[in-house]
């Protein structure tokens, strides 16, 4: 599974579940990969430059 969450505000994040990942992810400047950590079942990647200078943070998660 692939879950996206986009910051909307202050604190306020939306998720978007299953949403695929696409190319556009990992436009330059977006700085996709500036930040990764992982445990048995997730990989978490930030990318700070991403949503208009907002960012975001990517989560795979592995199918159990």
């Amino acid at each position: 599974h692939k879950y996206i969450y986009e910051k909307t505000g202050t604190n306020t994040w939306n998720a978007y579940a299953n949403n695929p990942v696409t190319a556009n992810v990992s436009n330059t400047g977006d700085y996709f990969g500036s930040g990764v950590a992982t445990n048995d079942e997730s990989i978490i990647v930030g990318a700070y430059g991403d949503n208009q200078g907002r960012g975001a943070v990517y989560i795979f998660q592995k199918d159990l």
